[in-house]
């Protein structure tokens, strides 16, 4: 009788073998898939004399076979005497199998009377990569185990990250919590499996007392959201779904209103399609977002379109939605007529992608810069090495062309990143939108279970459905470890998380997920209603009670130092950082390249607005890229502004830093009302400043800035026919950053632009000073820039606006005009 048949007899059967045999008939298909899919990776591997990276750890323990002395590690030529191991935890057992030897027999012949040798650093608590096979006990058992003899363990109890209002939540929060996941998993466990109170013993951190202040500080903020009734449930501002993003935006805001910067905050997210969501929520109110999914090429919807459009020339065929990279509403192109097509497939590879740039792409799509100067550099590649077949490079891009992303550079904006991707990091702020950490595995999670029961016949692993109807079952050893490690999982991936920031610590759980009950949250609600150590304060008047969200307060929020921007006001609803791609579905906020998996750029405040050149230069392979306009205030702009204004009174500096930020609102005369009433409503304008420019003939801000912006009237520069890029960041090859005030872009009567570049510099004006040598050499260094991107004709100038001077600089020498 065959395997199969034999189960299907047992599980028809009334024994006490047909739960069993009913839960491996249930994945059965499954495993006969996976065996097939494995036996032609082989196939595969034997073929192209290869083997995958994830085998040489089962190659190298084959060779290796158990012994004392493995000849393999003689081949190495050399003696070691010290092997440091980090992250030991993450260790899989296989690995430690192969490491072992090496470092037994170092500690045998290595006398160490200060000490020892080796060294393992590792933190059980932090043991979240089971899935890659990683095996927490080797470290918990170290000193039990095999070289134990050879071992000391050291415990550092000193946090140097966080402050002391953090360290104390996370102490009382962890150890309350290792103690209800013991007690609800000790009245069906087996009892051999270890406590969690064991592994979190050493939970307690203590704060360095030379740092510890009086009071303590740090700040602890958790938001626990009540369900949501059925008859407001799509309400806006009610629905479950939008309250964690909200309030993640409210704390962004008020962190900015104290002198943060984006820069200064984490949002942390269990998986990559909350990441994606709160990503989205946060563009379409103007926050920059960086995350690693973000920076995929495939992820941005001008390239997918891009390589739609070059599919549709292989093909000679045009798609109705082949050129259409962002929404028709806001720019379209005609698709591209069958013959044009043809002529078109005839062009090199390169010179083809150029082409649809130029001439195709909208202006919007443009820009997207930094994912189309990444995609032309794997175009070039490509017809490097394997030349420039339009068709051969389709079906490699749609085989390779999910492991090509961009390199953000450093930008003031908000990091997104999964918890997995967050250990070892750590930020001033961190927000946690969805505490969730599920404390046993989804509903139809599979775990390998295995039995030496002869009725089975079959003593390998086979892939069985999670259920508590295994406890009935020869796999109930199997289900019961499987839960302990899960929950072990759970409260381990929590305390990574809670256990990253500095300063403050933002967690929202919801009521309403039904998983709630399931998780890390219902530990979390349970102790912030009942805390041991920690006197959280229970504070809803800041909220709407529509939301039915109770908030816990513990600590105080700091005010930075060096916050320059008033309460009321902050930078949210400015532009997006430079280079803050936005992530998957997103629009970004004006200016700001368009959001990975959409071209759509959304509209800026009055006065605000980007424009980009209509036929730019297309960025070459080595060449630079324009990245969006970054818009700063307060302090982030009065540190931005330091190389305009000359060291002096202080009313002069803080003039310099108004009128910086008004020019960077304007693009032309008509805006100039709107950027004044913009900085005013950011709290910049400070009227006593510009008192000694009010006069009968200047009576307002808008009349100084009015006959400032005068005084270049015959050179063009605030002009209707000019397309101006305010405060533009360039990106060079070397992954330098420079940001020109002012890149004023005209026709040159030939179908193409010459750029011109001015400096605003608002100090005083000395035409000896060795400042305005630093000044020009600056301005050069933007010419030089726009120059390698491709534009021909470029000129730059210095303009000292207080001063009514505009000096014009060229390479080697410098003319004053007025």
């Amino acid at each position: 009788m065959k395997k199969y048949d034999r189960l299907i007899f047992v599980s028809s059967s009334d024994t006490a073998l047909g739960p069993m045999a009913e839960a491996i008939l249930q994945r059965i298909n499954q495993f006969g898939i996976l065996n097939n899919i494995q036996r032609e990776i082989q196939t595969i591997c034997r073929e192209q004399n290869v083997m995958l990276l994830a085998d040489t750890t089962e190659l190298l323990n084959r060779v290796i076979d158990g012994n004392d002395t493995p000849f393999i590690y003689e081949k190495i030529g050399t003696q070691l005497n010290y092997i440091m191991l980090d992250e030991f935890q993450d260790t899989s057992r296989m690995q430690w199998q192969n490491f072992e030897p090496l470092i037994a027999e170092i500690e045998s012949r290595t006398p160490h009377k200060n000490g020892f040798g080796n060294v393992v650093v590792g933190d059980i608590k932090q043991s979240i990569y089971r899935w890659r096979n990683s095996d927490w006990q080797i470290l918990h058992n170290f000193a039990t185990g095999p070289i134990g003899k050879y071992s000391k363990s050291i415990s550092l109890d000193t946090n140097w990250r966080s402050l002391q209002n953090i360290i104390t939540f996370n102490n009382s929060f962890f150890e309350s919590a290792a103690k209800e996941l013991d007690n609800k998993f000790a009245s069906n466990s087996s009892g051999n499996l270890t406590p969690i109170v064991e592994i979190y013993k050493t939970i307690a951190q203590q704060y360095p007392k030379e740092k510890s202040p009086i009071p303590a500080e740090g700040y602890v903020e958790v938001r626990i959201y009540d369900k949501v009734p059925k008859e407001t449930k799509g309400t806006k501002g009610t629905d479950a779904k939008i309250r964690p993003y909200q309030a993640t935006v409210e704390a962004i805001k008020d962190a900015l209103c104290r002198g943060y910067s984006y820069s200064h905050i984490t949002i942390l997210v269990r998986k990559n399609t909350e990441g994606a969501a709160i990503a989205k929520h946060l563009l379409e109110n103007n926050i920059p977002v960086v995350s690693s999914d973000s920076m995929l090429l495939v992820s941005s919807k001008v390239i997918r379109s891009l390589v739609e459009r070059l599919a549709a020339i292989a093909t000679s065929a045009t798609p109705a939605t082949s050129a259409t990279p962002v929404p028709a509403s806001s720019a379209t192109t005609a698709p591209a007529p069958a013959d044009t097509d043809k002529e078109l497939r005839n062009m090199p590879l390169l010179q083809l992608v150029q082409h649809i740039i130029h001439n195709e792409l909208p202006d919007e799509a443009k820009a997207d810069m930094a994912y189309l100067n990444a995609f032309m550099d794997v175009v070039l590649k490509f017809t490097s090495e394997e030349g420039s077949n339009l068709s051969l490079f389709l079906k490699w891009w749609s085989e390779n062309g999910t492991s090509y992303s961009i390199s953000a550079p450093k930008s003031n904006a908000v990091t997104i990143c999964t918890i997995h991707k967050s250990k070892g990091l750590e930020a001033e702020i961190i927000i946690i939108p969805f505490f969730t950490c599920k404390l046993e595995p989804e509903v139809n999670g599979i775990i390998w279970c295995s039995t030496t029961d002869p009725e089975i016949g079959y003593n390998q692993p086979l892939p069985v459905l999670y259920s508590a109807k295994l406890e009935n079952t020869l796999f109930k050893e199997d289900y019961y470890k499987e839960k302990h490690n899960c929950y072990i999982d759970a409260i381990n991936l929590s305390y990574v998380a809670c256990t990253r920031p500095r300063n403050e610590l933002y967690i929202f759980a919801d009521k309403s997920a039904r998983s709630f009950n399931n998780s890390m949250a219902s530990l979390l609600a349970t102790f912030v209603n009942a805390p041991d150590k920690v006197p959280f304060v229970k504070d809803s008047s800041g909220i709407d009670p529509s939301q039915k969200c109770d908030i816990y307060k513990f600590g105080v929020k700091n005010q930075r130092h060096e916050c320059k921007v008033p309460a009321a006001a902050s930078s949210v609803g400015s532009s997006a950082a430079a280079g803050a791609p936005a992530a998957a579905g997103a629009s970004a906020a004006a200016g700001a390249p368009a959001a990975a998996g959409t071209g759509a750029s959304a509209s800026a405040p009055a006065g605000a607005s980007a424009s980009t050149p209509a036929s730019a230069p297309v960025l070459q392979a080595d060449a630079l890229m324009l990245l969006a306009p970054i818009k700063q205030t307060g302090r982030n702009r009065l540190a931005a502004s330091q190389s305009s204004i000359n060291e002096g009174d202080d009313s002069i500096r803080n003039k310099g830093v108004i009128l910086h930020e008004i020019f960077s609102f304007i693009k032309n005369k008509r805006d100039i009302p709107d950027a004044v009433k913009r900085a005013t409503l950011l709290g910049i304008v400070n009227k006593e400043s510009f008192a000694d420019l009010l006069t009968a003939t200047t009576p307002t801000i808008e009349d100084v800035i009015a006959q400032l912006i005068s005084q270049t009237d015959h050179l063009h520069w605030f002009d209707d026919s000019a397309q101006i890029l305010n405060e533009q960041e360039i990106l060079s090859g070397d992954d330098t950053i420079t940001r020109p005030d002012r890149v004023i872009l005209l026709p040159d009567g030939k179908g193409a632009h010459k750029a011109i570049v001015v400096d605003y510099k608002f100090g005083e004006y000395d035409p000896n000073s060795t400042q305005l040598k630093r000044y020009h050499s600056q301005v050069a260094g933007y010419m030089s820039s726009l120059c390698k991107m491709g534009f021909v004709d470029v000129s730059g100038y210095i303009w000292y606006p207080l001063h009514n001077k505009i000096i014009e600089v060229v390479p080697c020498k410098q003319k004053t005009l007025l």
